[in-house]
């Protein structure tokens, strides 16, 4: 894993959009053999401050966005395209495909986030999994490096400051109905809203309001891995 933080965060490999090799989201190449996935993805799904899908155990969902769509869907065991296998070896695929037949999305897996394509909607969605672990606050303390632009950082500290986007702010960790642990961030009479994920060494940031995902990995991380 070292080696791959190091090629990313001090190269900058990655860009904007995780999905694809260009900034905007495009349609993820995949191939034709299903799989049971090693985490179900069963389930309620929503996008924080958004809308929901639900995942059934009989291969059929509704999107709850536009209309309560629906429709069945499979994984794959492998897809082309996602950014974030650069990373993640453990990355699930899932096709969905709508009653009418059309593909309706395709995503990557990851614990308790799932990002999706929309081919209907023509663009990229951050879900969280509903009924996830909380995130305990010992796990946010520490200096942060965006893997996407390795001059940004995020430190949180344990009195509850966040040094980040040049400023400094207060930050609480609690839990939001529409998706579970998350922190509000406040800076004066402004506030943003943050569902946070952990994996391993990297937290992940789904912001409310405008829709945005962080991908973070430790500092500590990084300079272990370019001292070896």
């Amino acid at each position: 894993m070292n080696k791959k933080i190091l090629s990313l965060v001090t190269a900058c490999v990655l860009s904007l959009g995780l999905l694809c090799a260009c900034g905007a989201a495009a349609q993820p190449e995949q191939t034709a053999k299903t799989v049971t996935p090693d985490v179900p993805v069963t389930g309620t799904w929503t996008i924080p401050g958004g809308s929901s899908v639900e995942y059934r155990a009989d291969g059929t969902y509704t999107d709850f966005s536009k209309k309560n769509r629906t429709g069945t869907y499979t994984f794959l065991d492998e897809m082309k395209g996602f950014r974030l296998a650069k990373l993640f070896d453990q990355l699930e695929y899932v096709v969905c495909t709508s009653d009418k037949g059309k593909k309706a999305a395709t995503g990557a897996v990851l614990q308790d986030l799932m990002i999706v394509y929309s081919e209907l909607d023509n663009k990229e969605l951050y879900y969280v999994r509903g009924g996830r672990t909380a995130v305990d606050s010992a796990d946010l303390i520490g200096t942060w490096i965006d893997v996407y632009d390795n001059e940004s950082k995020m430190e949180f500290t344990a009195d509850g400051k966040l040094n980040a986007f040049d400023k400094t702010s207060a930050y609480t960790l609690g839990e939001e109905k529409d998706c579970g642990s998350s922190i509000t961030v406040t800076d004066g009479d402004n506030q943003a809203v943050y569902a946070v994920l952990t994996y391993g060494d990297y937290l992940f940031l789904v912001r409310k309001d405008p829709s945005k995902l962080y991908l973070l990995v430790k500092e500590s991380v990084v300079k272990n891995a370019m001292s070896q």
